[in-house]
């Protein structure tokens, strides 16, 4: 073999991905063609091998020069030198215009310095790691950075010399997550939640593959034109936030969450369909036959935000504020049957069925619930009621008895002493169930939660609405005649920070819930329920609010 740039290039090349691992068996055999003929391959070969070993660890230069390996690079240094001499272009100097006086000239002579072999390797060697270092910056760039880790949850990548940190950022490149979650922000804006198992590849500040797996994308309006593409289709967005799930066949399905994108089929360079695919739409597409089909929306299917600071994951559901009364984060984690005493404002864990008790004018704070700012006995005839713990209160709360019956709490179960406890029942249906939850709120008492302190808890996610269903269980009517029915009735009232949004008086199991859908602000802080006896009595006031939830919306 001729000395060949081209080939000592190739050579680099295929040693570099041998020390890397990245070698195909085909580029080996090759390198090995290129190594069995030539002496002066072979003596390259070791050169970038002894290279790589001394930049990764300053000692091994030692271990080298000490075990002899300087001569092999004496002979190619004074080749080297001797090239250069013979083929480098001759230097112009400018002499001086007048003559120097060689008597003012101030010679400072020194003994000459003795060249040692080790001085000799030195030089080679640092010339030899430049060499490699340039081979590696022309053949092996590092690959640009296209967006960062901003946040995971228990993730676990393959095939990464490291694991990536939150706040690290990422290349372009193929990324295969086997376990956990993990939050991607493209620079370009785009925010992309990846759930294991899933394999990933990034490709620019725009734009990524899916080639398996669940991702969902949150695009602002300053990032429209993001683009995820799967094997079957490429979804690019028009202001949005969408689901995408492809299947190890390369098909997949797209879930519009909100605004709208172009879902675009077909291989590049041949015929393509295209389709805008609107807010709660859903679409599939096969790879195979290349078709698109109408599917359901499945909002929930896909992780949409992540906090690891508090182990908060959002699927796109609304929060259960039942279930936050039985000490939950909202989504199925609290117990039922538990509640909040209203002597202490402390949480019960089981459901406390007591006789009728007096009330307080107290404002009583929860302790160990964030979420919940406090309870109250509301009494106006005692003056006005604090409702909250900024002080708002409730001045046109009505005179009551003043008394309440039991804690407030995530069940829906009606007791009576010496009956059979049963579940409440709102237009037909059975509350107090995974399927329909409910807080039960026997007169007369009243609860506040803290919208702050849960927005702080759920970042990038809104509230926009409460809603909820509320009404005396139509169970009543089994125990007394129509008229005696009708006679029980309860008041129901929502506020927020003290603004009275929602009454309903006069309510009784005869005449039917009522809905509640109240829209919520950013600036709004307190939402506060509360329930009073209509008729100075709490005898058979099974009130409740039933399927009461805090409506969530991802934020901008």
């Amino acid at each position: 073999m001729k000395f060949n740039q081209e080939l000592l290039n190739e050579i680099a090349e295929l040693v570099v991905l041998s020390m890397e691992n990245d070698i195909t068996k085909e580029q080996l055999q090759r390198l090995e063609s290129l190594l069995e003929g030539d002496p002066i391959a072979r003596k390259y070969y070791f050169r970038l091998i002894n290279t790589y070993w001394g930049l990764q660890e300053p000692d091994n230069l030692k271990v080298l020069h000490d075990k002899g390996h300087e001569a092999p690079y004496d002979i190619e240094l004074w080749k080297a030198l001797a090239e250069i001499e013979a083929t480098a272009p001759g230097i112009h100097i400018e002499r001086p215009s007048e003559k120097t006086d060689d008597s003012d000239m101030i010679v400072d002579a020194k003994p000459g310095h003795k060249i040692s072999k080790m001085s000799i390797f030195t030089l080679v060697f640092s010339a030899a790691a430049i060499l490699f270092i340039t081979v590696l910056v022309i053949f092996f760039p590092s690959p640009p950075v296209v967006a960062t880790l901003t946040d995971s949850i228990n993730a676990e990548w393959v095939k990464r010399k490291e694991m990536p940190s939150n706040g690290d950022v990422l290349r372009k490149g193929e990324m295969t997550l086997i376990r956990g979650l993990a939050e991607v922000t493209f620079d370009d804006g785009a925010v992309v939640v990846v759930e294991a198992p899933a394999v990933i590849k990034l490709v620019s500040p725009k734009s990524m593959f899916v080639s398996s797996g669940k991702v969902s994308a949150f695009v602002s309006e300053y990032a429209t034109g993001f683009t995820v593409n799967t094997p079957s289709a490429s979804i690019v967005d028009l202001g949005t936030e969408f689901g995408v799930s492809v299947k190890y066949d390369g098909s997949c399905d797209l879930h519009m969450f909100r605004g709208k994108a172009n879902l675009v089929v077909g291989q590049e360079g041949q015929k393509r369909t295209t389709q805008i695919v609107e807010v709660d739409q859903a679409r599939s597409v096969d790879r195979r036959a290349s078709q698109i089909r109408d599917i359901s929306l499945q909002k929930n299917d896909f992780v949409r935000r992540i906090d690891s600071q508090n182990g908060f994951v959002w699927r796109g559901q609304n929060l259960d504020i039942a279930d936050v009364v039985g000490g939950g984060n909202g989504f199925g984690t609290g117990r039922y049957g538990s509640g909040i005493d209203l002597d202490s404002g402390n949480p019960n864990s089981y459901m406390n069925y007591i006789d009728n008790r007096p009330g307080h004018d107290q404002y009583l704070e929860v302790p160990g619930n964030d979420w919940i700012d406090g309870v109250f006995i509301p009494d106006g005839g005692n003056g006005d009621v604090q409702i909250d713990s900024s002080g708002n209160t409730f001045a046109a709360c009505p005179d009551t008895s003043g008394v309440y019956w039991t804690q407030i709490a995530n069940s829906g179960i009606v007791a009576i002493e010496n009956q059979t406890r049963h579940h409440s029942v709102l237009d037909g249906l059975e509350y107090g169930t995974i399927k329909n939850p409910s807080i039960i709120m026997v007169p007369n008492v009243g609860i506040t939660f803290d919208l702050n302190n849960i927005r702080k808890d759920m970042p990038g996610v809104d509230i926009s609405q409460f809603t909820a269903k509320c009404g005396l269980s139509e169970t009543l009517q089994g125990e007394f005649d129509e008229d005696s029915a009708k006679a029980v009735i309860s008041d129901f009232w929502v506020f927020i920070d003290g603004e009275k949004r929602f009454e309903a008086k006069g309510v009784s199991s005869i005449s039917g819930p009522k809905d509640i859908l109240l829209d919520i602000q950013p600036e709004d802080r307190f939402l506060t329920l509360i329930v009073t006896d209509g008729d100075m009595t709490i005898g058979h006031d099974w009130c409740l609010f039933g399927d009461p939830k805090l409506i969530l919306e991802s934020g901008q």
